[in-house]
């Protein structure tokens, strides 16, 4: 085939059969803080056998300098539910995180699947983490903002009025 007619055949693959979108989360520290540890919670259905499976992934931590940002959540998120819990690395007192009890280990690194993500936890401790809109509502102020161009989640972590 000719390198013409070979770009063609390709570009009418992808035509026919586009990727699937995927949408990363990525978390921004805008924050007076100089930097923010962050975890995460993810939740999503997947079916098995004609069953709809709860499957579930925490991980961290994530250290985000003031005015960086860092992608947390390499897969898809476009499906899923994400939780968070945040902290100020110079006073732990000062966290970001609500109602939402899930496992992870304050002290280390971590990433715990399935049941080892919910309480009563056999490794690690239950921290309240909060919930982040990923639906596209902007009036939501725990909405994370999906931007035009590339396919992620932004959440913005700022300072608590």
């Amino acid at each position: 085939m000719k390198p013409s007619y070979v770009l063609a055949f390709l570009t009418l693959i992808v035509l026919i059969f586009p990727a699937r979108a995927s949408a990363q989360f990525t978390v921004c520290n805008r924050t007076s803080q100089a930097t923010v540890n962050v975890a995460y919670v993810g939740r999503w259905f997947s079916v098995v056998n004609n069953q709809r499976v709860l499957n579930e992934m925490s991980g961290g931590w994530f250290p985000i300098a003031k005015g960086d940002c860092k992608m947390v959540v390499l897969s898809d998120i476009s499906n899923d539910d994400i939780y968070i819990y945040a902290y100020s690395a110079s006073n732990p007192s000062i966290k970001w995180s609500d109602k939402y009890n899930y496992c992870m280990d304050p002290k280390n690194n971590f990433q715990y699947l399935g049941n080892q993500v919910n309480p009563p936890c056999k490794s690690g401790s239950a921290l309240p983490t909060m919930y982040i809109e990923t639906s596209g509502n902007p009036g939501d102020p725990n909405a994370a903002v999906r931007p035009l161009g590339p396919p992620y989640f932004i959440y913005n972590l700022v300072d608590k009025k």
